[in-house]
Protein backbone atom coordinates (compact mmCIF):
# COMPACT_ATOMS: atom_id res chain seq x y z
CA UNK A 1 0.00 0.00 0.00
CA UNK A 2 1.13 3.53 -0.66
CA UNK A 3 1.77 6.14 1.97
CA UNK A 4 -1.26 8.40 2.22
CA UNK A 5 0.13 10.59 4.98
CA UNK A 6 -0.38 14.30 4.71
CA UNK A 7 2.75 15.18 6.66
CA UNK A 8 0.92 15.56 9.97
CA UNK A 9 2.73 12.56 11.41
CA UNK A 10 6.08 14.06 10.42
CA UNK A 11 5.18 17.35 12.12
CA UNK A 12 4.06 15.53 15.27
CA UNK A 13 7.26 13.50 15.34
CA UNK A 14 9.37 16.61 14.70
CA UNK A 15 7.77 18.25 17.71
CA UNK A 16 9.06 15.34 19.80
CA UNK A 17 12.63 15.57 18.51
CA UNK A 18 14.71 18.43 19.82
CA UNK A 19 17.57 19.52 17.59
CA UNK A 20 20.41 21.29 19.39
CA UNK A 21 22.53 23.93 17.69
CA UNK A 22 26.01 24.36 19.10
CA UNK A 23 28.14 27.36 18.13
CA UNK A 24 31.53 25.67 17.66
CA UNK A 25 33.44 28.82 16.74
CA UNK A 26 33.21 31.91 14.57
CA UNK A 27 31.36 30.94 11.38
CA UNK A 28 30.86 27.32 12.46
CA UNK A 29 27.78 25.61 13.93
CA UNK A 30 26.83 22.01 14.66
CA UNK A 31 23.30 20.59 14.67
CA UNK A 32 22.48 17.32 16.47
CA UNK A 33 19.61 15.52 18.13
CA UNK A 34 19.23 16.42 21.79
CA UNK A 35 21.63 14.42 23.94
CA UNK A 36 18.89 12.39 25.63
CA UNK A 37 17.42 11.20 22.33
CA UNK A 38 18.37 8.22 20.24
CA UNK A 39 18.65 8.65 16.45
CA UNK A 40 15.50 8.08 14.40
CA UNK A 41 15.28 7.41 10.65
CA UNK A 42 13.79 10.89 10.08
CA UNK A 43 16.67 12.65 11.83
CA UNK A 44 18.41 13.80 8.60
CA UNK A 45 15.15 15.48 7.53
CA UNK A 46 14.79 17.22 10.90
CA UNK A 47 18.44 18.34 10.80
CA UNK A 48 17.82 19.83 7.37
CA UNK A 49 14.61 21.56 8.48
CA UNK A 50 16.44 23.05 11.46
CA UNK A 51 19.32 24.27 9.29
CA UNK A 52 16.88 25.83 6.81
CA UNK A 53 14.96 27.55 9.61
CA UNK A 54 18.23 28.86 11.06
CA UNK A 55 19.21 30.26 7.65
CA UNK A 56 15.83 31.98 7.30
CA UNK A 57 16.44 33.63 10.68
CA UNK A 58 19.89 34.76 9.48
CA UNK A 59 19.47 35.77 5.82
CA UNK A 60 22.86 37.47 5.80
CA UNK A 61 24.66 34.14 6.47
CA UNK A 62 25.98 32.20 3.48
CA UNK A 63 26.86 28.53 3.89
CA UNK A 64 30.42 27.86 2.77
CA UNK A 65 30.52 24.11 3.51
CA UNK A 66 28.65 21.35 5.33
CA UNK A 67 29.71 17.98 6.72
CA UNK A 68 27.32 15.29 7.88
CA UNK A 69 28.24 13.04 10.78
CA UNK A 70 27.21 9.43 10.16
CA UNK A 71 26.99 6.69 12.77
CA UNK A 72 25.95 3.18 11.76
CA UNK A 73 24.81 4.40 8.35
CA UNK A 74 22.54 7.11 9.80
CA UNK A 75 23.20 10.84 9.74
CA UNK A 76 23.27 11.98 13.37
CA UNK A 77 24.72 15.48 13.07
CA UNK A 78 25.52 18.26 10.68
CA UNK A 79 28.39 20.75 10.74
CA UNK A 80 27.94 23.98 8.80
CA UNK A 81 30.53 26.64 8.11
CA UNK A 82 29.28 30.03 7.03
CA UNK A 83 30.30 33.54 6.10
CA UNK A 84 28.45 36.67 7.08
CA UNK A 85 27.66 38.98 4.20
CA UNK A 86 27.97 42.65 4.90
CA UNK A 87 25.05 44.88 4.05
CA UNK A 88 25.31 46.31 0.56
CA UNK A 89 24.74 50.00 0.15
CA UNK A 90 22.35 51.02 -2.61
Amino acid sequence: MGDNSNGAGDRERAAQIAIDMIQMGPGWVFFEAGQSQSPVPELPLFLNQTLMGWLKEHPHYRIRATQGIVLGGMTVGLHAWYDIEEAKET
